[in-house]
């Protein structure tokens, strides 16, 4: 059996999928990542498979949330002088479309928590997506687990966290020393679920009859378009576009995921995503960290018999070896 965690992207309502995955380890009274052979995740969830791999447990992780979280989602202060700077320098366009948050307080935080690790330290395989707005095109850092991966096992942990997480609208686009413009991986694929489907079958060439995935998404809200009026403008959709391409993406990954890894026998991919009501939580509300604790508190209280029965946590997976470099 192989197993595989993956965690959606969410800004801070990353609180609950490692707050749930921290009530795990209580239970096992071990390190949840000796449980997985693949860990993918996507922005917020990249971050959490980042320290997890890295040694990390999850109660460090979700007290990295507590302690940093009201600080990384400060907005911005500007003054008319330095908005005109902006102006100058950047156009119009850039002051339209201003960040919310300042990426550099997100780097001194996660500074704090990675330090000078690198990719190539994790003890657990990891697939950490981020898109490439200049060409187009995904960018995923990984570590060495095939002899073609040569490279991203060098990269810093703390670049890879920043460019899964540079949130269009919220975080300025990260820039890698080569100048490469990435921003977050939600972009393409913020439920990681067939990404790390595709790794495992395509890559790594797991038997998908051997496979088990486990997804957690950050909570979602019931779908609720206003399909009244015929002809939407901006106005009418908001952010309920965005929402449109996040809902899609994951059911597609979803379907991709079940359909490389279900051997038609037993359901082989469980997701853990709780319906809550609608703008209770959102990607920056930090006032809310409390509830999707308690929230993960409860869920984790008849979830983790059901991860017990389907195979999720009886033994720890094969120590991962790195191919040599």
């Amino acid at each position: 059996m192989k197993r595989i965690l993956t965690i959606d992207g969410g800004g801070i309502k990353g609180v609950f999928p490692v707050a749930l995955l921290a009530e795990i380890e209580g239970q096992l009274g071990q390190p949840i990542a000796d449980f997985f052979d693949l860990i993918v995740g996507t922005s917020t969830g990249g971050i959490i498979a980042l320290g997890l791999g890295l040694g990390f447990s999850a109660e460090e992780i979700l007290n990295f949330y507590q302690s940093y979280g009201p600080s990384i989602f400060q907005p911005k202060k500007q003054g008319y002088l330095a908005r005109l700077a902006r102006k100058v320098t950047t156009g119009y366009a850039d002051m339209l479309f201003d960040t919310k948050y300042d990426a550099k307080v997100l780097k001194g935080a996660l500074d704090e928590l990675f330090g000078n690790s690198v990719i190539g330290d994790s003890r657990v395989r990891l697939v950490i997506p981020s898109f490439n707005i200049q060409k187009g095109i995904v960018r995923i850092y990984k570590t060495r687990h095939h002899p073609r991966f040569e490279l991203d096992w060098k990269k810093s942990a703390v670049e890879a966290a920043l460019a899964t997480a540079a949130a269009p609208l919220y975080f300025q686009t990260f820039r890698t020393e080569s100048g490469v413009p990435l921003v977050d991986g939600g972009v393409f694929a913020n439920n990681p679920i067939g990404l790390a489907t595709v790794e495992a079958v395509g890559v790594l060439k797991w038997k998908p009859e051997e496979l088990r995935v486990l997804s957690l998404g950050c909570t979602e809200e019931p779908f609720d378009i206003n399909l009244e009026k015929e002809n939407l403008g901006v106005a009418d959709w908001k952010m309920g576009l965005i929402e449109v391409f996040m809902r899609s993406q994951s059911s597609s990954s979803y379907g991709i995921a079940t359909l490389l890894a279900e051997n038609h026998t037993y359901n082989n991919v469980y997701r853990i995503n709780p319906t809550t009501p609608p703008k209770l939580y959102t990607l920056d509300g930090v006032e809310r960290i409390g509830l999707l604790r308690s929230l993960a508190d409860e869920t984790a209280r008849y979830e983790i018999a059901e991860l017990r029965k389907r195979g999720f946590l009886d033994t720890k997976a094969e120590i991962f070896t790195p191919y040599p470099y």
